[in-house]
């Protein structure tokens, strides 16, 4: 089970004796592969974005996948003639590559002597639950607003890690055309061929703007899906088949000290996304690492979890679009 690895990775409910050989020899306890599964399903269950977007395990920490750069090229070819002499370019629809580099996320919790002798199965769920909740939350804000070039406060910012979906989508901008949902509009067709298949598209959004699409008419809310529907996490309903998520890290502005939970300065308010879902790829080690040691001065044990993740574009300009000025009337809650 997942929380007697948890236990023997951190000490927890072990012998005293017991868990001092284990922090003194066998600090640094990898997961095994199936608990390692099984606490990514859980950070899975807790992180949208991880619910929407493409997964690949990284068999090395640096790995590399083809890009599609174009589609590819199909000839006619009548009856009697052979073969078009023209190089086709399905090698070159293949040409570009995407290189995944596993970056290293962390978390840690200290816990009192007290607590751990006094509470120490009640405390497994607890831990377990910490730090899914924490690496889920750590994992979605790199994902939506991760952009290494910005000055966070904080230089260890899981910010600084990736490039999310707010910075790809700056390579193709759409501004507030005459209402919320011709904006949605204006947008898919800055997609271009990005745009068909209204299945495979998703727009992200604040919870602020989440609640003027609820108000609606056009939009069809999950209640009204019926019984066999497939809903996704934050889903709130469709427009012209696109999937509506709201996600808190979407920001209302595209400012550091916002998105570092600041006031509004109500400058261009109002941000989503319109992407493609397979535009992004994931790439996960899936290698979870427990760590634990004694903090002696202050009686306590710091337990330590970590994972390698990257999370790249893998499709090109206009299959993700980023929407400013979507609230030119907001009033701030």
């Amino acid at each position: 089970m997942l929380d007697d690895a948890i236990k023997k990775a951190v000490g927890i409910g072990l012998q005293k004796a017991d868990a001092e050989d284990l922090l003194s020899s066998e600090i640094g306890n990898f997961l095994p592969t199936e608990y390692a599964t099984e606490f990514v399903a859980l950070v899975r269950e807790k992180n949208y974005a991880r619910e929407l977007f493409r997964t690949i395990t990284m068999p090395t920490a640096t790995f590399e996948i083809p890009r599609i750069d174009a589609d590819a090229t199909v000839y006619y070819v009548s009856g009697e003639a052979t073969a078009p002499t023209a190089k086709s370019s399905l090698d070159t629809a293949f040409a570009g590559k995407v290189t995944l580099v596993a970056k290293k996320l962390m978390a840690y919790t200290d816990i009192s002597t007290e607590v751990e002798e006094d509470s120490k199965v009640a405390m497994l769920p607890l831990i377990k639950d910490a730090f899914a909740e924490g690496v889920a939350t750590a994992e979605e804000k790199a994902m939506i607003q991760g952009d290494p070039a910005l000055s966070w406060s904080n230089a260890q910012d899981v910010r600084e890690a990736l490039e999310g979906v707010l910075k790809l989508g700056a390579a193709k901008v759409v501004a507030y055309a005459t209402s919320l949902l011709a904006t949605i509009e204006v947008a898919r067709v800055a997609m271009g061929k990005y745009g068909r298949g209204v299945d495979k598209l998703i727009l992200l959004v604040s919870p602020y703007t989440a609640s003027k699409l609820r108000q609606e008419q056009s939009v069809l809310t999950v209640e009204k899906y019926g019984p066999n529907a497939t809903i996704l996490k934050g889903e709130l309903g469709q427009y012209m088949g696109i999937k509506l998520i709201e996600s808190p890290y979407i920001p209302e502005e595209l400012t550091v000290s916002v998105m570092e939970g600041g006031a509004l300065t109500g400058a261009d308010l109002g941000v989503a996304i319109l992407m493609r879902k397979d535009a992004v790829i994931i790439g996960d080690r899936r290698k979870v690492k427990f760590e634990s040691d004694k903090i002696i001065e202050a009686d306590a044990l710091r337990v330590v979890i970590s994972e390698r993740i990257d999370f790249k574009q893998t499709l090109g300009v206009g299959s993700i679009v980023r929407i400013s000025g979507l609230e030119n009337s907001y009033v701030a809650p």
